[in-house]
C-alpha cells in the first residue's frame, strides 16, 4: 500500500469512528481500532493526501483511508510518487489509487480488505495480539528496506498509531506491559540473558576487587 504524505489533520479519531460504524454498522471494537489505526497510518483518514506533493488533484476528495492501490478497480483514480524495495534497492515509481465516492466508500473498502485478504492480521488483532500484527499485514505495506526491517519498522509506527487512537477514543489499554510503541520486544529469552549476563559481569568486578 502507499503512505500518503503528513499535512495538517482535520479528521478526530472520533469521526473516523463515526464514520466508519456508518459503513459498517456490525463492526465489532477490535476490528474496528484495527482499521482506524491503520487509516490513521496511511493517510490520516485521507486527510493527508491533500498535501501530498506530485500527487494528482482527484487525491483530494479521494475518502483513501488505506492508501489501497486501484488493482482490479473499475472506479475513478489518482496517481501518486511511491517507493518500495526491489532486488535491494529502493525503487521510485507512480502508484495508482482508488478514488471513493464518500469517506464511508473508502473506510468500508479498508475494512472488505482486510477482512478478506488479512485474515492473519485481523485474527492477531482480534485475539489482541497487537505486536504480531504487523509481521502479519506484510503485503499490505512493504517498505524501503528489506522485509525484517520493514516489519520493525512498521510495528514501531503502528503501536504508535495504535496508542494514539485508543487514547484519542478513551479506550481501555490494548498493549501488553512487554509491548512498547517506540521500541521491538525483544526475542523470546532475550531478557532473561541479558540478565544474566549483568550479574555475571557484576561477579566478576566484585571478585576482582577482594
Amino acid at each position: 500500500m502507499g503512505l500518503a504524505l503528513r499535512v495538517e489533520c482535520v479528521t478526530t479519531a472520533r469521526e473516523a469512528l463515526a464514520i466508519l460504524k456508518r459503513a459498517v454498522p456490525t463492526i465489532g471494537d477490535r476490528m474496528a481500532l484495527l482499521v482506524l489505526t491503520i487509516g490513521r497510518l496511511e493517510s490520516h483518514w485521507a486527510d493527508h493526501w491533500r498535501g501530498t506533493p506530485g500527487a494528482s488533484p482527484e487525491a483530494a476528495e479521494s475518502h483513501n483511508w488505506g492508501a489501497i492501490h486501484a488493482g482490479g478497480w473499475t472506479g475513478p483514480t489518482f496517481t501518486s510518487p511511491e517507493k518500495k524495495w526491489q532486488r535491494g534497492q529502493v525503487v521510485n515509481y507512480t502508484g495508482i489509487f482508488r478514488v471513493y465516492p464518500s469517506a464511508e466508500a473508502g473506510a468500508k473498502d479498508l475494512w472488505q480488505l482486510l477482512a478478506t485478504r488479512y485474515t492473519a492480521a485481523v485474527d492477531q488483532a482480534l485475539a489482541g495480539n497487537w505486536g504480531d500484527v504487523s509481521a502479519a499485514l506484510f503485503g499490505y505495506y512493504t517498505g524501503t528496506g528489506p522485509k525484517e526491517q520493514a516489519i520493525a519498522a512498521h510495528r514501531r509506527t503502528f503501536l504508535k498509531a495504535l496508542e494514539q487512537t485508543r487514547t484519542d477514543l478513551g479506550m481501555a489499554p490494548v498493549l501488553s506491559p512487554g509491548e512498547s510503541p517506540g521500541s521491538d520486544s525483544a526475542p523470546s529469552g532475550y531478557s532473561g540473558w541479558v540478565v544474566l549476563l549483568a550479574l555475571w559481569l557484576v561477579s566478576k568486578a566484585l571478585k576482582g576487587r577482594l
